[in-house]
């Protein structure tokens, strides 16, 4: 294949945080207001976080048309996403769908997910279902063939396991491997889940000026603790905009396969009880030994695999590695909520 893009990233030779602050503003911003350009109805994916949040603001803030900006939300009852993007759809004013749906239904949408993504990496498989879900609801019920994600901005050092970096080197090579896969996990959940619907996706954060432009703050800056927190330059950058209730503008980092369910008990916790179900001790010890490549650690991995391997064969390598932190011993769950540094957070 021909690569038509590296990942070699020069440090501006100015470093100051205001000068940054505004060129992430401008930049970002001119993503958004570029990829606004469609013959179709464009609409936004709505999780409530950051992400999304801030591209859907920027895209309510642009939009030339005489229709408000639809938003898409879903989640379980109880979901905290599906409380802030409400809010945020109140603040921005666009035309908001919610789409609540029980965990017997997200459950149901799971073989066909791993079909659709053709991966059996678990936290891939895990966000990708709340994902196609939304996507069919979009694709069924409305007239948008365009969609907006909030993809890429974690890659660039914002996953809460980079709160352990042990110095910016570090940091800044981590972020680089993550870019340099991204088609193996977030992106090709996104474009799978949104294409397979038969529509469009467009990922502003993935715009190649504002991929460079981040890459290249010293990782110093970028870097987060207790104190900072992660994103805090693009948070600070849209601070005095009023785009974002403050609530969501400053809220803290929940990855979409765990906020997507209730607190009370998050969809990772969900898919384990059910697959304990599928699943029997021996099964999966007899089993796992059959994967030299990638061998599955946990007995939702093996169930994955299992499925993946019906529809795809011995294709396994469609799945580099399993996603998983770095720099917080021998986990084998990619949940953040199963981390340390999250509950001591």
């Amino acid at each position: 294949y021909v690569n038509y893009y590296d990942h070699e990233y020069e440090l501006h030779e100015e470093q100051d945080e205001a000068a940054h602050l505004e060129n992430i503003h401008d930049i970002l911003s001119e993503s958004v207001r570029k990829r606004l350009m469609s013959e179709r109805p464009v609409g936004c994916l709505l999780s409530g976080g950051l992400d999304s949040s801030l591209v859907a603001a920027l895209a309510c803030k642009f939009n030339e048309s005489d229709e408000r900006i639809k938003t898409f939300s879903i989640g379980m009852p109880g979901s905290p996403d599906l409380i802030a993007a409400l809010e945020v759809s109140r603040h921005i004013h666009s035309d908001h769908h919610h789409v609540e749906l029980s965990k017997e239904q997200f459950i149901s949408a799971l073989e066909d997910t791993i079909y659709t993504l053709g991966s059996y990496d678990v936290t891939t498989i895990r966000a990708s279902v709340g994902h196609k879900l939304i996507s069919d609801y979009v694709s069924q019920n409305t007239d948008v063939k365009v969609l907006f994600s909030g993809e890429t901005a974690d890659e660039f050092g914002s996953y809460l396991y980079f709160q352990n970096a042990p110095t910016s080197h570090d940091f800044q090579n981590e972020a680089i491997r993550l870019l340099s896969d991204i088609h193996f996990f977030d992106m090709k959940r996104g474009d799978r889940s949104i294409s397979s619907a038969g529509l469009e996706a467009r990922v502003p954060f993935a715009d190649k000026a504002f991929v460079k432009y981040i890459m290249g703050i010293d990782a110093n800056q970028r870097m987060f603790d207790h104190e900072k927190m992660e994103k805090y330059l693009i948070r600070k950058a849209f601070e005095k905009d009023g785009l974002l209730p403050q609530s969501v503008l400053w809220r803290r980092k929940n990855g979409f396969s765990d906020s997507v369910s209730s607190k009370a008990e998050s969809w990772s916790v969900t898919l384990q009880k059910h697959i304990d179900t599928l699943v029997t001790d021996q099964d999966y010890l007899a089993q796992r030994e059959q994967f030299s490549n990638n061998p599955p650690q946990t007995k939702e991995a093996y169930y994955y695999r299992k499925i993946f391997t019906q529809d795809y064969g011995k294709h396994q390598n469609l799945t580099p590695y399993q996603w998983l932190p770095k720099w917080c011993g021998d986990v084998i769950d990619p949940s953040a909520r199963a981390l340390e540094i999250y509950q001591a957070d």
